[in-house]
Order: C-alpha cells, then sequence, then structure tokens
C-alpha cells in the first residue's frame, strides 16, 4: 500500500473533506477523533493493551503472552502496535507481528496484522481506521517509523473485519481451507445439532463413518527406505534446513533458525510433537502437531499446525510416512485437523480428510476467515505476487 493509500485509510475525518496542505510525509501520529487519542505505542501500554484484551475475551493474555509476540519478536526493533485511548485507558489496539519473507532472491518483511480488540462501549466510531494510521505512520516523537522496514501487510480476517479491511484499500487473497479428518463424528453432532439429537444420532454416524474411513483411506504405500522419528522438542537446525530446500512461487516465509527459536516458545504456538521423515537417513519432511482438548464437546483434536518444506515434489514421500504414524500415534482423536493448506491436497484425501469448503463440511461450517494483504514496497512483493501467495502465506496461521 503505498503512503498516498495509507494516509487516506488512516484519516479519520469524514468522507470528502478537503485535506490539509503539507509537504513531504504526513506529520504525525497522535489524532484527535473527537474525545479519543489515536498513538501507537508507549512503554507502560502492556498492562492496558493486556487488560482490554482479557476483558472482550474472557481472560487467558498475559503480560508474557505480549511481549513474546511484540516486544521479543527477532526481526525488528520497536513495538508495532496502536492503540486508542480515552481519558487516559486504553479502549482499543491492533498490532502487527513481523516476519521475514521470500520473493524469488530476494528477502524483506511482512508483518501480519492482528489482535484488534475495541471496549464495546467504544465501538463504531472510527477508532479501527485511526488504529491503522497510527500504526504505518511515522510518529513524530520517535526517530523512526513503527513499520520501518515492512514491504508488505497481511491479516487472517473474520467476517467482521473484512469488508473494512478491503474498504481501506486491502487485496483479497484467499479463504483458509481447513481438512478435517473425522474420527468420532459424536462431538460434530452435539456440536450442531445439540447434545438431545446429536446423541441420538452417534451411534448410528459412528458407523457410518467408519465405513467411510474404510473406504476412502487409500494411501500410497509409503516407501522402505523412507522412516519417522517423533520427538516433542523442536529441531531447530533441521526444521530451517528442511524449510530452506525450496521455496513456493510467489511470497513465502523464511522459516530460520530465528523463527524457531522464537515462535514455538509463545503461548500460541505450543508444540506438542515433531515428527521428521528421513530418506537413506536424510530428512526430507517434518511435521509439528498440537494436541487440545474441548471439555465442553468432550473432544480431542490433534492439529497439524506446520510443515517443512513448504513446496517441492521431494518431500511428498516423508509427509505422507509422517501423515500415516500421525494416524496411528492418534487413532483414540476425535479429530485430526489439517490447518495448514501447503500440505498437499491428495496426500490429505488420501487419508480421509474432508476440506470444508467443500460437501459435505461446507453444510455445516465452511471457511470462516480470509486472508488479505496490501503491498508497501511493490516488487518483489507487489500486489499480484501476494495475490498468488495464499497457501504459503496461510502457513503462519497456527
Amino acid at each position: 500500500m503505498g503512503d498516498d493509500r495509507l494516509r487516506k485509510a488512516a484519516d479519520p475525518r469524514p468522507t470528502g473533506e478537503p485535506a490539509p496542505p503539507h509537504d513531504g510525509p504526513v506529520a504525525p501520529q497522535k489524532r484527535m477523533l473527537d474525545s479519543y487519542e489515536c498513538r501507537t505505542y508507549e512503554p507502560g501500554d502492556d498492562e492496558g493493551i493486556v487488560a482490554l484484551h482479557n476483558r472482550i475475551w474472557n481472560g487467558g493474555r498475559t503480560l508474557a503472552w505480549f511481549r513474546w509476540k511484540y516486544v521479543d519478536n527477532p526481526y525488528v526493533e520497536g513495538v508495532p502496535v496502536g492503540v486508542a485511548t480515552h481519558e487516559g485507558d486504553i479502549v482499543a489496539a491492533f498490532g502487527l507481528v513481523p516476519f521475514r519473507m521470500r520473493a524469488g532472491a530476494e528477502t524483506g518483511i511482512g508483518m501480519l496484522g492482528g489482535d484488534l480488540v475495541v471496549d464495546p462501549d467504544h465501538r463504531r466510531r472510527g477508532l479501527f481506521t485511526a488504529l491503522l494510521g497510527s500504526v504505518f505512520h511515522d510518529d513524530a516523537d520517535r526517530d523512526r517509523s513503527i513499520a520501518e522496514g515492512a514491504d508488505f501487510f497481511f491479516s487472517y480476517s473474520n467476517p467482521l473485519s473484512h469488508p473494512g479491511m478491503l474498504k481501506l484499500g486491502w487485496t483479497d487473497v484467499a479463504p483458509r481451507v481447513t481438512h478435517l479428518r473425522i474420527q468420532d463424528p459424536s462431538s460434530f453432532l452435539r456440536d450442531r445439532l445439540g447434545s438431545g439429537l446429536g446423541g441420538a444420532l452417534g451411534p448410528f454416524a459412528n458407523a457410518a463413518n467408519r465405513a467411510r474411513l474404510r473406504v476412502r483411506t487409500t494411501p500410497t504405500p509409503t516407501p522402505a527406505d523412507v522412516t519417522v522419528t517423533r520427538r516433542s522438542e523442536p529441531p531447530v537446525e533441521t526444521l530451517a534446513a528442511l524449510a530452506a530446500t525450496e521455496y513456493p512461487d510467489g511470497v513465502a516465509p523464511v522459516y530460520d533458525e530465528a523463527f524457531y527459536e522464537w515462535h514455538f516458545t509463545g503461548l500460541d504456538w505450543t508444540c506438542d510433537d515433531v515428527y521428521v521423515a528421513r530418506r537413506d537417513g536424510d530428512p526430507v519432511a517434518a511435521v509439528v502437531t498440537r494436541e487440545t482438548r474441548d471439555d465442553r464437546l468432550d473432544a480431542t483434536t490433534v492439529s497439524l499446525v506446520h510443515t517443512v518444506p513448504l513446496a517441492g515434489g521431494g518431500r511428498e514421500a516423508g509427509i505422507a510416512a509422517i501423515l500415516g504414524r500421525i494416524l496411528a500415534d492418534h487413532r483414540d482423536a476425535d479429530f485430526l485437523r489439517a490447518w495448514n493448506p501447503v500440505f498437499p491436497e491428495r496426500l490429505l484425501r488420501e487419508r480421509g480428510f474432508l476440506a470444508d469448503d467443500r460437501p459435505p463440511l461446507s453444510w455445516a461450517r465452511g471457511p470462516d476467515l480470509r486472508l488479505v494483504a496490501s503491498s508497501h514496497t511493490g516488487e518483489p512483493f507487489s500486489t499480484e505476487a501476494l495475490a498468488r501467495s495464499g497457501p504459503a502465506l496461510w502457513s503462519l496461521d497456527k
């Protein structure tokens, strides 16, 4: 997104009101919106931001979470977070998480927008637009731009935020497509139909599902020279080396050692197991899994949250062998979920996974988030390059 569009997106004035004359970069950050002040993060804001998150989302956020995600990030200095205050209290916040990116032979920085939170008493007052401005523009009180070094911005938008992002000039890239292997449909039916009807249909659904999996699970045999090991701690050097073997076309994250040493220490990206496939002793693929328990539904889900490399035919035998091992290790799980769209769909389909963007899962649910992006510096991180990079950029979703 160029500077002119950023200024327009961030301007809290009513549509059509003339802009004041200016020379060079737009002057700064502290913008008054009626009785609100929208500005960039300042030391000491973390407690107010975390408290606001916990009021809106019923707890779970900590100062450690905020500092891990926004302060300790290895790729930029500064804290790319915007806040809105009212009478001294933080009533809204929005953050950007930097990641190293690659496009062809060049590298740069992509910033993932998220954690937008607005106090219910202060919604529908233009704070979201003003917050974007507070993050993207230079701050007169600082010696550097909050988004300094960013080549592009991207975000996983929900149905509420997606229309607003498009109005601000962001480009729609792709929906998140989740692949689900339902091993016990009882909890799924209880969630969709209620405990009464869902519970009554459970035994019949289980029988039908077992028959479906017997028919649909027809994986290609794994070559004898491919072996799989499982460990609880991420092997940082191995994962980084695998990630660097081949990149997809377009724009993709650089999963280097700094990424793994930082990312899997955060509360949002806990890692239960790492499966590494080797062929003749050499690593060819890896998959990271995380197990969660939903006590409300009495269901366990094993999510396949990360895989490397992101491209290349040489990885398929390794991923296939890993999927077979995961199925064997988690026969008792209610669901296996592949969030990451860079898994070869054929391998998932052969193992009984269903995509939620087509029947039958689309009848009950469907893609819930959409990836949007905005180029800041142009080539090689142009709008056109970002538009064809959906799977790789979705790979950062947990």
